[in-house]
């Protein structure tokens, strides 16, 4: 993944992370953590083992590169310049962006808009984002005022990328946290924290897997529950999703498609037909969990 993203490419940078040994009493094993600063969270590689300088190094780099280059608010970053020019006029942007860029393309396309972080200054998008925004080689031209919140998906691309690169350097057992994912490889089982909020925290135990938290912004007004199956089928106004998946984007993705949906039977037969079990945490903090339904015989 490095590679695809070119970071080699970069001048090499001191290396900016803490080293620091914790002991987990379930296991009674001295571990190193590795700590990076990544805007509004910590991100922490926990491992008994030894990261190389120069894996440190790139990481660094990367973390560094992205703080900048996505950053909308930041002047001639590469997502700076995408919000900020206009229909029709090629813009040029850093193949790493590009990268990034098309990957949100995709998810939001795939997903029919519940993915969503663009915007337009023109009012609702109606057509599919490949049909507003053209990707070429080093540019990109877009044919409505649209706006790219790089922040939406940022945590776990960065999550899943650094996965990505150990696993590539056959270095195994380890732990990637931030504030909202935890994601880990198959060597072995780690028990885990997410806080919901309040210090209210979320413990859950993961081996080759990445459990989020997602958040829910939206506020639905009550509805009058619909009769289905001789049962009443409720709404349910929920502000947190936990989900435990393969990887962090694919967290993400999930979470926010389940923002689209409002009544009960509406995520019980999402999560059958995601095979996908989950959390949701309601406005009364009351905890609702869905698995996929088994049918008989499978």
């Amino acid at each position: 993944m490095f590679e695809v993203l070119g970071f080699s490419s970069f001048h090499k940078l001191p290396t900016n992370s803490s080293y620091d040994k914790i002991k987990y009493s379930f296991t009674n094993t001295v571990m190193l953590k590795h700590s990076f600063d990544f805007g509004s969270t910590i991100l922490v590689i926990t491992s008994p083992k030894q990261i190389k300088e120069e894996i440190l190094d790139e990481i660094y780099k990367l973390l560094q590169f992205v703080k900048y280059d996505f950053n909308h608010k930041i002047h001639n970053s590469s997502a700076y310049r995408f919000n900020d020019v206009d229909p029709t006029i090629p813009c040029p942007l850093s193949k790493e962006f590009l990268y990034y860029l098309k990957m949100n393309i995709g998810l939001t396309d795939k997903t029919n808009k519940a993915f969503q972080p663009f915007s337009s200054k023109d009012g609702e998008i109606t057509n599919t984002m490949s049909e507003v925004i053209y990707l070429d080689k080093y540019d990109v031209v877009k044919t409505e005022k649209i706006i790219f919140d790089t922040e939406v998906l940022i945590q776990p691309f960065v999550v899943d990328t650094i996965f990505d690169k150990l696993k590539e350097e056959r270095f195994h057992n380890f732990l990637i946290s931030t504030n909202n994912y935890h994601r880990c490889d198959e060597v072995a089982e780690w028990t885990v924290e997410l806080e919901i909020e309040n210090n209210q925290m979320y413990k859950s135990a993961i081996r080759n897997e990445c459990v989020g938290l997602n958040f829910n912004h939206k506020y639905r007004e009550p509805k009058i529950p619909r009769m289905k199956f001789a049962s009443q089928d409720r709404m349910i106004n929920f502000k947190f999703a936990i989900l435990k998946t393969k990887t962090c984007i694919e967290n993400k993705v999930l979470g926010m498609e389940l923002r689209e949906l409002v009544m009960e039977s509406d995520f019980k037969n999402f999560s059958h037909n995601n095979k996908q079990p989950f959390i949701l945490i309601d406005v009364n903090d009351t905890e609702i969990f869905f698995e996929p339904i088994r049918l008989r015989g499978k």
